[in-house]
């Protein structure tokens, strides 16, 4: 039959419009050909399969319609068509889908629904349905991504520079995100498990986007700090329930609500491209994603050998995953006062990071840090860290930041990348395989 649909039904069981579309179906009344689905995970299949489907047809109400769904939906070229009785109160527009129906519509209006948007599979083989990610449009803040190897005051160091840009006069609104898989800015902020937090915001943005007084609520503050804290995961392994377009979307919110966002990040930027693994990808899908918006890189290290040799494999790593060196500064802390010994640091890293980049080229000046013998009492009880400490990290930071100016990600092929992008605008594109979510 020409002009005929595949049509991805995923529905609630007490929902009786698939057995009005699979009766029309089934009497030719429609050029309908209709798959029905009783789970997400059913729905995934089929997408990954490579079988045409020219659209997903859901309740709102579903539990596993979400971003991540319509992304993936939109990612095989199937429009998605969501059944919307009102009593979800979910905005199925921000979410990605084309077209909310009554609970009661006709096949007139399937019909037309299905002309306006989907694709008939008989042509899906004939037209391009690539499509380019745009990146997020109007104001954004500015991102301070801090990374480095475990115990080397990454934590800190991010911690210091959100202190000392919050007490500068005039500062708007700067927010601490604890964005580690081993989170630890609220213990040290002597917050402990509290809710909410990275993953009450995350599930937020499975179903919606928030605005910016919704957004503050799930942070927190004190007046002793003067910035926002956004706790990170309570355990390692809750990152198996964070979805990665949730993600992203959840970091496009954070962007275009504060004025300065610091993301304490992992180093682990390994994907799907570098270990055949979809699970690591969607592992580290948060420290890539942060990476790939941030204006600048603090990358963390200790001033000895080991701590070194450590620091400079990480900025191999982070410069092999996409990022300009230029963005990317090597922050040893606890550094000694003695000049003669922060001269020999500097030579050394100097001396091992020339390999990786061009000859013609050089990183930018390390930042350093000086050891504090007040400073591990400031943490263990939850107050403010030293003030000359976050002034000397956040004038360094800032430095860096007027030598590289705002960074905006430019349109990227693969969500992997990590890109904060507009609700509903994610994909995942290759020329060479199938697309995947």
């Amino acid at each position: 039959m020409s002009g005929r649909y595949v049509v991805v039904g995923l529905a609630l069981a007490r929902s009786g419009w698939y057995r009005e579309v699979a009766r029309w179906a089934s009497a030719g009344a429609v050029p309908v050909e209709l798959v029905l689905c009783t789970s997400a995970h059913e729905v995934g299949a089929i997408f990954d399969g490579g079988r045409p489907v020219s659209a997903l047809l859901t309740d709102v109400g579903h539990p596993g319609f979400d971003r991540d769904l319509v992304t993936r939906a939109r990612a095989v070229g199937a429009a998605v068509l969501v059944v919307d009785d009102g009593a979800a109160r979910r905005d199925v527009h921000d979410l990605g889908a084309q077209v909310a129906l009554a609970p009661l519509f006709d096949q007139a209006t399937l019909l037309g629904a299905l002309t306006a948007n989907a694709v008939p599979v008989d042509e899906l083989s004939t037209i391009d349905l690539r499509t380019r990610i745009e990146p997020p449009v109007g104001p954004r803040s500015q991102v301070i991504a801090v990374t480095g190897v475990p115990g080397t005051g990454a934590t800190t160091t991010a911690r210091a520079v959100a202190q000392g840009i919050a007490a500068r006069p005039g500062t708007a609104r700067v927010l601490l995100a604890d964005l580690a898989l081993d989170a630890d800015q609220a213990a040290g902020h002597h917050l402990g498990d509290v809710l909410p937090g990275l993953p009450e915001l995350v599930e937020a943005h499975r179903f919606a986007t928030l605005g910016a007084e919704q957004v503050l609520d799930l942070t927190w503050t004190a007046e002793h700090i003067g910035y926002r804290l956004l706790p990170g995961m309570r355990r390692h392994r809750d990152w198996a329930a964070l979805r990665p377009h949730a993600i992203d979307a959840a970091l496009a919110s954070l962007l275009s609500t504060f004025d300065i966002v610091v993301c304490d990040v992992d180093g682990d930027v390994e994907g799907e491209a570098d270990t055949g693994s979809l699970e690591v990808g969607d592992r580290n899908h948060l420290a890539r994603a942060a990476l790939a918006c941030a204006d600048l890189v603090l990358v963390t290290g200790r001033p000895d050998t080991v701590g070194l040799t450590r620091l400079v494999r990480l900025l191999r790593d982070l410069i092999e995953h996409g990022i300009d060196h230029q963005r990317l500064v090597a922050t040893l802390a606890g550094v000694p006062k003695r000049p003669l010994r922060r001269a020999e640091l500097v030579a050394a890293l100097h001396l091992l990071t020339a390999p990786l980049v061009p000859a013609t080229d050089a990183f930018p000046p390390p930042m350093l840090l000086p050891w504090r013998p007040d400073l591990e009492a400031a943490v263990r009880d939850g107050v403010a860290l030293p003030r000359q400490l976050a002034e000397a990290a956040a004038a360094a930071a800032d430095a860096h930041l007027r030598r590289v100016g705002s960074h905006h990600p430019a349109a990227s092929s693969s969500p992997d990348a990590g890109a904060a992008v507009a609700a509903g605008s994610l994909g995942h594109w290759r020329d060479d395989v199938e697309a995947r979510p």
